[in-house]
């Protein structure tokens, strides 16, 4: 997946406004989930689906003195969403056919992005923050605005992100999900909540990982 580096740029494109200090999320620190909502027939006594994101990556750029300047770039596996709920080895086994096969396609559509191009910051306390995050999200093909909100807590060098954003499957042309022949059917809204963990980088004058293995790691995000 893309990694950063320190020009100024975001996917190629000129930005001045990405500056600070360098983040990277640590995904083995984070919690990344999607919840869909039972309907159909038997949606009173179903389990609402929820997924665990097992793979993902991201930067982000932060500058306590001037937090409007900020930028956040981040990447998912497609197919690594991995079912949480209690539930039988054969449902799990439908339900996860269901949303790797027929939602999210992942052999088609192997990787999900999200690309800030604007961060309005408030302070709320000495080292926490709320961000108002609008940028590009791109899904199953289909790119479209999404804005999020999220509380960040800065510390000496870390950073914290919480928060949630909702999206509708038929916007991004995803299949609503059906199992039990049709008498459970998902909802068209999707929920993420994110706990994120981000470790701030050394500020290099080109990638990171390039910088220890000799090789690239794909395009940047934030250089």
């Amino acid at each position: 997946m893309p990694q950063l580096t320190t020009k100024n740029t975001i996917h190629g494109v000129p930005s001045t406004h990405a500056t600070g200090d360098a983040y990277r999320i640590d995904p083995k620190a984070s919690l990344f989930t999607v919840r869909a909502f039972a309907g159909g027939l038997i949606s009173a006594a179903a389990h609402n689906p929820e997924f665990a994101i097992r793979d993902f990556t991201g930067d982000i750029r932060f500058d306590a003195s001037s937090p409007n300047e900020s930028a956040l770039a981040l990447w998912i596996r497609s197919g690594f969403f991995e079912l949480t709920n209690d539930v039988s080895a054969q449902d799990r086994q439908v339900i996860q056919h269901v949303m790797n096969d027929e939602v999210l396609e992942v052999q088609q559509y192997p990787e999900i992005s999200f690309v800030s191009s604007r961060v309005t910051v408030e302070q709320l306390f000495e080292s926490m923050f709320r961000a108002e995050v609008a940028g590009q999200l791109t899904l199953h093909g289909t790119t479209l605005s999404l804005g999020i909100t999220a509380q960040l807590v800065l510390g000496n060098d870390t950073l914290r992100a919480t928060g949630d954003f909702t999206i509708r499957q038929s916007d991004f042309g995803l299949k609503i999900a059906t199992v039990a022949g049709g008498t459970l059917k998902v909802r068209d809204e999707l929920r993420f909540c994110f706990y994120v963990l981000a470790r701030r980088i050394p500020q290099l004058a080109e990638d990171p990982v390039t910088a220890k293995t000799g090789q690239t790691t794909g395009s940047s995000i934030l250089h």
